[in-house]
């Protein structure tokens, strides 16, 4: 991701409504919800640009929402 005067590697971009407190994020693993905590690089407008124990490749909870808990089944959309 490249910020102007700033480059970064290994980072995600994630919108804002997915952070759930104040550095987790839930991934969707086998159909159930797996809290990750992530550290916030920077933010920017509604965007939240963050490093952490990641994937290469995964789907992220991008609303949070009153009942959302780890090992909660859903079903991606």
């Amino acid at each position: 991701v490249v910020i102007p005067d700033r480059s970064y590697k290994k980072i995600w971009s994630i919108p804002d409504t997915a952070l759930a407190g104040s550095n987790v994020i839930y991934i969707i693993k086998n159909n159930r919800l797996v809290a990750k905590e992530i550290s916030i690089i920077r933010r920017i407008g509604k965007e939240i640009y963050i490093r952490g124990d990641l994937p290469k490749e995964f789907l992220i909870v991008a609303n949070t929402f009153p009942e959302i808990a780890p090992n909660l089944k859903v079903e991606p959309l």
